[in-house]
């Protein structure tokens, strides 16, 4: 027996593993699917799903047996029994969620099926969502450079994944918030509920913007108008018609 052969013999095992748990909940949990009205549909679309689940797995765990198929005397092909094993670990780790799942909410209990299923669940650990990385898993598997599965299984656990990827989710997401402002004093405020920056400086106050990398935060104040310094008495009484030049300051200050 050759190193390749011992890999597939270990790959195979953690196949029969996965196939166990997808048997075991197909056998035991989908009458009752069926029978309950109360529970979200992708519950339904994932039992749809456990059939050809389980005949891919079983294509997958019979050419791991033929050493045609798996002993090429390579380091690559021992390489690729041992990914294989690893991946069917991580599904093994899937499914006994999958059935923790079902075991706690399809069976009749004084909680609805609802509130049980919310409270092992979440919106990134819903029934669909187990089993489609499920069957991504398997689908790796299958892509591999050993002639594992032919092209006619390999449409149908494509198909399957399309199916189980288009079921309406169990749990939505909650929603995102929003954010509100309340002014509840003097001064202007502006709402922006669209897309894109928007900014407002009465000139008279700091500044702050939605800015790429640093706020900036603006402090100059607009310049307030200054009276001009009183001029010199010798020059209170120009001479109408006689023009005279206007300071500095009272330049600023006129704008």
């Amino acid at each position: 027996m050759t190193v390749n052969n011992k890999a597939a013999r270990a790959a195979k095992r953690r196949a029969d593993e996965v196939i166990s748990a997808i048997n075991e909940l197909r056998l035991d949990h989908a009458d009752d699917i069926d029978k309950a009205t109360d529970l979200p549909s992708a519950f339904a679309g994932v039992a749809d799903a456990f059939p050809a689940t389980e005949k891919v797995l079983r294509i997958i765990a019979a050419s791991l047996e033929d050493p045609a198929k798996v002993d090429t005397g390579g380091q690559s092909a021992d390489e690729h029994l041992r990914t294989i094993g690893d991946i069917f670990e991580e599904s093994r780790a899937k499914t006994n969620k999958l059935r923790k799942i079902f075991e706690r909410v399809i069976p009749e209990d004084n909680k609805t099926r609802e509130e049980r299923y919310k409270e092992i669940a979440s919106p990134s650990n819903t029934v669909e969502s187990l089993m489609l990385a499920t069957l991504q898993d398997i689908l790796s598997v299958a892509k591999l450079p050993l002639p594992l599965v032919d092209e006619m299984t390999l449409k149908c656990l494509q198909e399957t994944i399309k199916r189980v990827g288009d079921l309406e989710p169990s749990i939505k997401p909650p929603e995102k918030g929003t954010i509100s402002f309340l002014n509840s004093g003097p001064g202007t405020m502006i709402g922006h509920a669209g897309e894109g920056d928007i900014y407002h400086n009465p000139g008279n106050g700091p500044q702050f913007g939605r800015n790429v990398g640093t706020i900036t935060f603006n402090t100059l104040a607009r310049p307030r108008a200054s009276t001009p310094p009183s001029e010199p008495s010798s020059r209170a009484s120009t001479p109408v018609g006689t023009s005279r030049k206007t300071s500095s300051w009272g330049k600023l200050g006129s704008k």
